[in-house]
């Protein structure tokens, strides 16, 4: 493709498109140019529009609810590190929990930071800090497990959807894995994570073939050293980017990912450069990427309605 469709190509599979003037500097610049832009660490860093103080920890206040997406949805439209928010969305579908369980707005939103922090790094240091995470903590019970009364609901989810796919574990290693995660507390009001002591499960166990795995760095260095990761987790970025999951897509990214520490940004320069050289495919885009790259290259704005509950969700105005 010429560098102008390049340019194009690029910014709507790692960012969410670009307004025609934009696209006009961006496409002087050149693909090459604008891939490095795109992954150059931000300085300062990115910026966060949410207002803390409309971010309620109530699990009961609606308003802050739809304040917390209204203003992610902004961001995204605004964002002047586009990498950085798609990724982030990117993980947050991944790395998956939920507003409608997790119901405090203000948990939801610093997990949303924590994954425009952490999204194109380290993928263990990603990892490590999604199993603590608050709303994470919520949405998939980590806050309940005990040493008496271990939860299986992240372990199991951790290497099924997360780290590994199915058919790489047994449920040995479920229950291992659940045991060492146990006696994580959480007070949502605060948003505060602490390990008790007392209520974890400190004894040794055997997670994916390695002995004496007993705490969070424990399950994540395993996970981490495990064959199946590379390509699983390449597979879920070369889907979104390149909207490939075969393994001739898969396996050159999977073997940059590891030679580069697994790390996130490592793999998705992997991915965008093979997307420039042409092998990419179609991408079905999602409400929200649809959405905001729409307004993106248009400048529509898009309003809250006056009254949710009578009125469609949004007003367009161009």
């Amino acid at each position: 493709m010429d560098g102008r469709r390049a340019v194009a190509w690029l910014h709507r599979r790692a960012g969410f498109g670009l307004h025609p003037e934009e696209l006009d500097a961006a496409a002087a610049r050149g693909p090459a140019a604008e891939l490095d832009r795109l992954l150059a660490p931000p300085e300062p860093p990115a910026d966060d529009d949410w207002d803390d103080a409309r971010l309620s920890f109530d699990p009961q206040d609606r308003d802050a609810r739809r304040y917390a997406i209204h203003r992610w949805l902004d961001l995204m439209v605004g964002s002047t590190r586009p990498l950085v928010d798609r990724m982030a969305w990117l993980w947050h579908g991944h790395l998956v929990s939920a507003l409608d369980k997790v119901r405090i707005a203000r948990l939801m939103v610093d997990q949303v930071r924590l994954l425009r922090r952490a999204g194109l790094g380290s993928f263990p240091d990603l990892l490590s800090a999604v199993a603590i995470d608050p709303a994470m903590l919520i949405y998939l019970d980590g806050r309940e497990s005990t040493g008496r009364a271990p939860n299986e609901n992240f372990a199991r989810e951790l290497m099924e959807l997360f780290t590994l796919g199915v058919g790489q574990y047994v449920e040995a290693d479920v229950r291992a894995g659940a045991a060492a995660l146990t006696g994580w507390r959480l007070r949502p009001r605060q948003g505060r994570v602490a390990l008790d002591p007392a209520r974890h499960d400190d004894a040794p166990q055997r997670y994916l073939g390695v002995e004496g795995v007993h705490d969070l760095a424990g399950v994540v260095s395993a996970l981490a050293a495990h064959p199946a990761l590379p390509p699983f987790v390449s597979g879920a970025v070369a889907a979104e980017l390149l909207g490939r999951s075969d393994r001739a897509a898969v396996a050159p990214l999977a073997d940059a990912f590891t030679a580069g520490g697994r790390r996130i940004d490592a793999l998705v320069r992997a991915a965008l450069e093979a997307g420039l050289a042409g092998r990419s495919g179609p991408v079905v885009l999602g409400p929200v990427p649809w959405l905001v790259t729409a307004q993106r290259v248009t400048g529509a704005v898009l309003e809250p309605a006056a009254s949710p509950r009578s009125s469609p969700p949004w007003t367009r105005r161009v």
